[in-house]
């Protein structure tokens, strides 16, 4: 009562029928990889590789990034290296130091190119206002070869959830 929209309709038809009322199923993300949420985790599997105990980590908010600023590539000390990319999406990813990470939005890709095979990776990501900003249901990862590349699908240039990614585990391949 106290606020309300308003719609102007300029055209109107009605017909005779029925409603469909058959539930639209979501698209399913496409992807060679199984992903996981469990909390403020994300789980990257390759289902088709083993995993090895050769594994290194990359926390984001050690990597020099600015506050606020388009993340530069991350080279980790095996070789390993980490960019991120706008893609499609109306924003580019930006490093945060208050949730001591780098946020993707929708359509925002990040790269892994591993030194070696990856098998799994493991993202720590931010927790905001009780919201774990584990990225969108589209979410989805295509390999090739030792490059992994995760997107932040979604059905619109923006909006939905972020992935907030703060650390990245990879587990290498035997």
């Amino acid at each position: 009562e106290s606020s309300s929209s308003t719609w102007e309709v300029k055209n109107f038809v009605m017909k005779e029928g029925s409603v469909d009322d058959t539930p639209v199923t979501p698209p399913t993300p496409t992807g060679d990889a199984t992903i996981t949420k469990a909390g403020n985790v994300v789980t990257i599997v390759n289902s088709k590789a083993t995993e090895s105990e050769n594994k290194i980590t990359c926390d984001l908010n050690t990597s020099g990034f600015t506050d606020k600023a388009d993340p530069t590539l991350v080279t980790l000390s095996d070789g390993t290296t980490v960019s991120f990319a706008q893609e499609t999406g109306s924003n580019a990813p930006k490093y945060y130091m208050s949730s001591k990470g780098v946020r993707m939005y929708a359509l925002n890709s990040m790269t892994i190119t591993g030194s070696k095979a990856i098998a799994k990776m493991v993202l720590t990501c931010d927790v905001y206002n009780g919201l774990n900003e584990v990225g969108n249901d589209q979410l989805y990862t295509k390999i090739t070869g030792n490059i992994w590349k995760t997107v932040n699908d979604f059905t619109g240039t923006s909006g939905g959830t972020q992935l907030r990614v703060q650390t990245i585990e990879i587990t290498y391949a035997k």
